[in-house]
């Protein structure tokens, strides 16, 4: 049998301005950054299904299901679409530092 060896790293940045949200809203609930995401996020749905389309060059479009995780990079321009009745989301969003 194979083995593997993990070594940790210290990594070379560090976290902060940390929240957490627990956010519900109605089906067809959208919210849109037209300017970016303020803060790095990632994004897990509880309960319902969400649409996320992406701008960039190419219009990009990613359905969230109940148990999924996302991460959405600060800066990202994107429109959010609650899909479901009482869709539930977690988000856990951060600034990078020295890094």
């Amino acid at each position: 049998m194979k083995k593997y060896q993990y070594a940790l790293q210290e990594p070379n940045f560090r976290i902060g301005n940390i929240d957490i949200q627990n956010v519900s809203r109605p089906k067809n609930y959208k919210h849109t950054f037209r300017n970016g995401r303020g803060k790095h996020g990632f994004i897990y749905t509880v309960r319902g299904q969400m649409r996320d389309i992406f701008q960039s060059s190419e219009t990009n479009e990613l359905y969230v299901n109940a148990g999924e995780l996302i991460f959405i990079p600060k800066n990202t321009v994107y429109t959010g679409i609650y899909l479901e009745e009482d869709t539930e989301i977690k988000i856990v969003q951060f600034d990078l530092i020295n890094g």
